[in-house]
């Protein structure tokens, strides 16, 4: 059993690049919409759907945002045991909602 802090934020620190990245992309690619209105329905459609896809993308990018962010400050009080065999095991158990939540947002 050992100090998993180290581990923690090292994991939620470099979560926060790569969502970033993701958020600032699916941000600039929202408002770059050349519709043309002689498109096919399924054109339009497809667009469509693309918008919705890059919003989400972005609004999943910024919970993992938040969330390791807010996850890392918690972190920095101390006030949860750091002890155990593995780094998962600890955020799992000690924050269990924002493991979970920056997990799912990363990987949908």
């Amino acid at each position: 059993v050992l100090d998993q802090t180290a581990a923690a934020e090292s994991f939620l620190a470099s979560i926060r690049v790569p969502a970033s990245f993701l958020a600032a992309a699916s941000f600039s690619e929202m408002f770059d919409n050349d519709v043309e209105h002689n498109n096919s329905s399924i054109q339009l459609n497809l667009q469509a759907a693309c918008l919705i896809c890059q919003g989400l993308t972005f609004v999943l990018a910024t919970n993992v945002i938040i969330l390791s962010s807010s996850s890392l400050v918690r972190v920095l009080t101390a006030d949860f045991d750091p002890f155990a065999e593995n780094p998962y095991e600890m955020l799992f158990r000690e924050f269990h909602f924002e493991f979970v939540s920056i997990r799912w947002s990363f990987l949908i």
